[in-house]
């Protein structure tokens, strides 16, 4: 906390907000509609949206997993956002994120407030034990980079991320309603829509290894458990 105040307070944090801000619009301007023929400037996420659901129109039984590891989690939200605004939801099977760098408000806004657009979901993040020796520049900033995003990055200091046990209490202060209404969803008995590392060990599509927010795409035991879900 106290590095976070020095950043904010001599203004370092500014350049950093405003790379992870520009980051967060690509997210969402990729599902913009494209007019005319596609150029450079058309949005390439509207350009799939369009193919996978004649896919899906010409393939009824046809079922679509969608994986997002850190800002993944923001572009697929901003995805279903948009999809729902143009009528094109695509039939969703599962939605997996990994270490999610979304706002807990944006997830509760697109995925937990509207379980209808997907079968499953299911997140793998660490724990927070291991959020906190996960150092993402040893000496200067001694923490992982989802708390730098919160801590940082964004405009509001210590927000929170969707991908941060820390906020998953339901106890002061992280009590705004859709907080809870998030550890509520997640932790809802007969589902598994969370694995927090390291599991060591575990069932098929319920084990992660990672200890640092980078090592989720390619964690062994991370990337069994997603080959697993998307091989039911």
């Amino acid at each position: 906390t106290a590095i976070e105040e020095i950043f904010r307070e001599f203004y370092l944090a500014d350049l950093g907000e405003w790379v992870w801000t520009n980051m967060k619009n690509v997210a969402e301007q990729m599902w913009l509609p494209n007019d005319g023929d596609l150029d450079d400037n058309s949005h390439p996420g509207t350009y799939f949206l369009k193919k996978l659901n004649a896919h899906q129109a010409a393939n009824p039984s046809f079922r679509v997993d969608f994986i997002g590891h850190s800002a993944g989690s923001i572009a697929i939200c901003h995805m279903l956002r948009a999809a729902e605004a143009a009528e094109t939801v695509p039939q969703i099977r599962s939605i997996m994120f990994l270490a999610p760098a979304c706002l807990a408000r944006l997830m509760h806004e697109e995925i937990i407030a509207r379980p209808d657009r997907f079968d499953d979901f299911r997140m793998f993040t660490m724990d927070d034990a291991f959020e906190k020796k996960d150092r993402l520049v040893p000496l200067i900033y001694p923490r992982s980079l989802l708390y730098l995003i919160s801590g940082v990055l964004e405009a509001e200091a210590d927000i929170p991320v969707a991908g941060m046990t820390r906020f998953w209490t339901a106890q002061e202060p992280f009590v705004d309603d859709y907080l809870k209404q998030m550890v509520s969803w997640l932790n809802e008995p007969g589902t598994t829509r969370y694995v927090l590392s390291v599991t060591n060990g575990g069932s098929d599509g319920m084990r992660s290894d990672s200890e640092k927010h980078g090592d989720f795409d390619n964690d062994p035991e991370t990337r069994a458990s997603l080959t697993h879900m998307v091989s039911r």
